[in-house]
């Protein structure tokens, strides 16, 4: 059965990568985004279903990734708390740890190189 689209929210063409998790640890899936510029957003999920209102923000948490291409939002370091793996033009494959919570520009550290070659790779399931 094909349902109706709802719109969400409206500008997401600005965007070079959109990603979901639970950033805010608050058990809402949150939206993750890099906007054309390279700036790091993140659109936290108010906690009810409610059209344009669903989600907040955004909270810049990070620039310049336009020089990298985000990959996937995963908890790498199995501490509970998602980190972006992203691909840098050499080929390197990043983690960019969650530092803990959900805190503006110190939400993610800076990048851990964790693999090499993977500048043949276009897509993460």
């Amino acid at each position: 059965m094909v349902t109706v689209a709802e719109t969400l929210g409206v500008g997401w063409n600005g965007m070079s990568w959109i990603g979901s998790a639970d950033v805010t640890e608050d058990d809402n899936s949150d939206i993750v985004s890099v906007r054309s510029d390279g700036a790091l957003l993140i659109y936290p999920h108010s906690g009810v279903y409610n059209g344009t209102s669903t989600f907040v923000g955004p909270l810049q948490v990070g620039v310049g990734w336009n020089t990298v291409r985000p990959a996937a939002l995963i908890d790498v370091t199995a501490d509970v708390f998602v980190d972006i793996l992203a691909v840098n033009s050499s080929g390197q494959l990043l983690v960019y740890r969650n530092a803990g919570g959900y805190n503006g520009n110190g939400t993610f550290t800076g990048p851990t190189v964790i693999g090499t070659g993977w500048n043949s790779v276009d897509l993460f399931a």
